[in-house]
């Protein structure tokens, strides 16, 4: 008569190992339905190709000779999808981005690498054709210096209102529709010339420094509207940052650096070498 050899403490841990992969599947499941319940009405592709794997992989299961075979493959089909939706190489998409890149669907950034898997070459190219397309703005006559030497105050803020919309479309964001016009006077030798509010994604621009009487160069406020812009641009990179054409590396040093911000009312020079302060000159053309 053939002997067993009961092992009680392995056959615990086998026990364990199959009670945590189906918790596993559960929570697979669980994701999968959760997924095709909140994407709405606009999302019934997507909902339709979930239903189809979840089908897919089931029937795959019934097929197998064994009780283990078909948890090891439900489980294989399990990590193969958490591998890609919680990728943390250079993919910058949230899970459900990946998802909808996957399929086709949604915003048709979420499926070009060049924004999502974004390389420190292609982040310089971006930045480079930017700036080269500002420049090309300024020499439009609309924005040109002597056309704004020769206009009034209400000609300006126009002139300012207007290159602000051309250079929100340059860097792909979006920035409330009007300019905040502030009215503070300099003092002590120093004044301010703008700001941009990324709660309200407002740019101002202090009038005061817009009137010749106060201020030698109100030109410099044309390079202001490109400084504050780059301000929004490096904002929403981080809040999005799989619809810019900039590195994880760049968007970790942005999120840094506002999260740990120093006035320009504070240490000037320690300001002004802030990693978000350097890159907004540069891009303004005034490094």
């Amino acid at each position: 008569m053939p002997e067993f050899l009961i092992e009680p403490q392995r056959v615990n841990s086998n026990s364990e190992d199959m009670k945590g992969y189906s918790r596993k599947i559960g929570e697979f499941g669980t994701d999968l339905e959760s997924i095709k319940n909140n994407m709405g009405v606009s999302y019934l592709n997507l909902r339709s190709a979930l239903d189809t794997i979840h089908n897919d992989i089931l029937k795959e299961a019934l097929n197998m000779d064994s009780l283990g075979k078909a948890f090891a493959m439900i489980l294989q089909a399990y990590v193969s999808a958490e591998g890609t939706i919680t990728n943390d190489g250079q993919d910058k998409r949230r899970w459900y981005q990946r998802i909808l890149g996957e399929l086709g669907l949604g915003d048709e950034r979420y499926a070009d690498p060049a924004y999502h898997s974004t390389t420190k070459e292609q982040e310089e190219a971006w930045d480079n054709e930017m700036r080269r397309l500002t420049d090309e703005l300024l020499n439009d006559s609309r924005f040109s210096e002597d056309t704004w030497n020769n206009a009034n105050m209400d000609e300006r803020k126009q002139m300012l209102k207007d290159f602000m919309d051309e250079i929100a479309v340059i860097y792909g964001i979006e920035v409330a529709e009007n300019i905040n016009f502030t009215n503070k006077p300099g003092e002590n030798g120093g004044y301010n010339l703008g700001s941009y509010q990324h709660s309200g994604r407002q740019v101002s621009i202090n009038e005061w420094a817009m009137d010749d009487n106060n201020v030698r160069n109100t030109y410099r406020l044309m390079e202001t509207i490109s400084h504050e812009l780059r301000h929004a641009y490096q904002s929403q990179a981080v809040d999005h940052p799989e619809r810019f054409q900039v590195t994880q590396q760049t968007i970790d040093i942005w999120e840094t650096n506002s999260n740990n911000y120093i006035g320009s009312n504070g240490r000037f020079d320690l300001y002004q070498e802030q990693p978000i302060e350097k890159d907004a000159r540069w891009m303004s053309g005034n490094p």
